[in-house]
């Protein structure tokens, strides 16, 4: 009887412990920025795809939304069009816009499925978005654009932030960069009198995105570690105690 009892006793410690230590949600997906253009000139127009794949959820994706800053002196954005999902039908919802802040162009690229269905979004190749850029003035070679502020929300109206990515736009070809490293070697390449603004400068910093990450991976390892920790320690605790109280029995 008293092993029963400690036996559920352990089991219910650590069914509370992993309810308020562990993430109930393991929402995740990972956004990307291509191009696929040859020869590029100015007056050129190309087209940036932003898709969202290896998505981890159980109850589907029914919400995207980032932000893409771009050098204005060199690139304007012409239009953009979303893939609808089938499923989603006459409730998808476009949220994308552009504006200008003191000058300087952003875009919000963003879209919604807006009805009740159960039908959120869980394979890849379905949700992304073709944005048409436009080359404006010389001296482009090299620029970026970057991808930020990238979040998902769920069927089950659970938020996820996702990570950042980095496009450079070059005469031959567009490069998908890794880190803030490599634009700063292209930046490095490029004119030492060009004092074009930046509308990426307004968002976080790569290295803070980074550093970001990097704390909240660190977190989650270090809570698995006091779980499992605590874990143990509770369990051999209860061990001493039941045999402290069967040696006082006997």
């Amino acid at each position: 009887m008293k092993k029963t009892k400690y036996a559920v006793t352990v089991i219910f410690i650590i069914v509370l412990m992993s309810v308020l230590i562990i993430p109930a949600s393991a929402l995740s997906a990972e956004f990307s920025i291509t191009s696929d253009y040859d020869n590029l000139m100015t007056g050129d127009t190309f087209e940036v795809i932003v898709a969202v794949n290896n998505i981890q959820d159980d109850f589907g994706i029914v919400l995207v939304e980032c932000r893409l800053y771009f050098d204005t002196e060199y690139f304007e954005i012409v239009s953009w069009e979303h893939n609808k999902p089938e499923s989603w039908g006459a409730e998808f919802e476009d949220l994308s816009t552009k504006w200008a802040r003191e000058g300087e162009e952003q875009f919000k690229c963003a879209f919604l499925y807006g009805g009740t269905k159960k039908v959120g979004i869980i394979d890849d190749g379905v949700l992304f978005s073709k944005i048409v850029f436009k080359v404006i003035a010389d001296g482009f070679d090299s620029k970026v654009i970057y991808l930020r502020e990238a979040t998902i929300t769920n069927d089950n109206m659970e938020d996820a932030d996702c990570n950042d990515a980095i496009l450079k736009i070059t005469k031959q070809g567009a490069v998908e960069l890794s880190d803030e490293s490599e634009v700063s070697k292209a930046s490095d390449a490029s004119s030492d009198d060009d004092t074009s603004s930046v509308v990426a400068s307004e968002s976080p910093a790569a290295d803070g995105d980074s550093s970001d990450d990097t704390e909240v991976k660190g977190t989650s390892n270090a809570l698995k570690i006091v779980f499992a920790a605590s874990v143990v320690i509770i369990i051999a605790a209860l061990g001493v105690v039941f045999n402290m109280r069967k040696k006082n029995s006997n």
